[in-house]
């Protein structure tokens, strides 16, 4: 189940292999031709690495900061939590196809509900998914919106189990929310944020569906991904050889992001 394709991959990840042309061993110039920034292939390479690193790190970024932001909001006594609560977790029991598709329709320049809104209040309506400069934007709405609950409910459950002596010991000594927060709340969850900030920064990185149901790369290559180029040079160029290559590169990619995290993590730990 892992070890068969993943040793495949790797073996043909050093072939030209093609159903178009005749199979044969070319070493490691698969790799030299996405790694060097002065081959086309290269240059495809690290413009789409680009746009998936943007695409991780804002999109992970803004999904922390509106996670740790519910969990506090509904961590506290507040009427109507356990609705909020659920109303929360609504995105997540969408497939990401469907979620997809809906937010595709919605940015329709013609008849999308959000230029809609936006005419209703004066705004001049956008071409979200047709502009270079808006449609990786629109993507990165639609990764926050369906995954943000579920950096709430890690970050929830963290929360809820700090000990609570601490914070009352805090409030007798008339520390601010604030201090509180970054005092006793956030070095307590330290372990929880690297965990939950890994998981989804490995997700988004593979995120697929979002990209090929919204934008297929385009308009141009302004949101043409890793998983994109992956996909082109399996299933619209044919070259199986040079995407295996690619697949090794980017298991290596998550890997050394993953390194980074858990070492981070772990220095934390001790």
């Amino acid at each position: 189940m892992v070890i068969f394709p993943t040793v495949f991959t790797f073996g043909m990840s050093f072939t030209n292999w093609s159903p178009r042309a005749e199979n044969k061993f070319v070493g490691l110039q698969n790799y030299i031709n996405f790694l060097n920034p002065m081959t086309t292939t290269g240059r495809v390479f690290y413009h789409d690495l680009e746009i998936s690193c943007i695409y991780v790190a804002v999109s992970v970024t803004l999904e922390f900061v509106l996670g740790i932001g519910l969990a506090l909001l509904i961590s506290q006594k507040i009427r109507l939590s356990g609705l909020l609560r659920t109303l929360f977790i609504l995105p997540l029991m969408l497939a990401p196809v469907a979620s997809a598709m809906s937010w595709r329709f919605m940015f329709d320049p013609d008849y999308g509900i959000i230029n809609y809104l936006m005419t209703t209040v004066g705004l001049k309506p956008l071409g979200w998914l047709a502009d270079p400069n808006l449609a990786l934007a629109g993507i990165v709405v639609v990764e926050v919106w369906q995954w943000t609950p579920f950096m709430f409910l890690v970050l929830l459950a963290g929360i809820q189990s700090l000990p609570t002596s601490l914070y009352e010991a805090a409030n007798i000594d008339g520390a601010s929310s604030w201090q509180i927060f970054k005092s006793i709340t956030i070095p307590l969850l330290k372990s929880i944020i690297a965990i939950a900030i890994l998981l989804r920064a490995i997700d988004a990185f593979k995120s697929f569906d979002y990209f090929y149901m919204m934008t297929r790369g385009g308009p141009g290559r302004a949101t043409e991904s890793l998983t994109i180029l992956t996909w082109l040079f399996s299933f619209v160029y044919f070259e199986i050889g040079r995407a295996s290559a690619l697949s090794v590169i980017f298991a290596i990619i998550l890997m050394s992001l993953a390194t980074v995290l858990l070492r981070q993590l772990y220095a934390e730990v001790e």
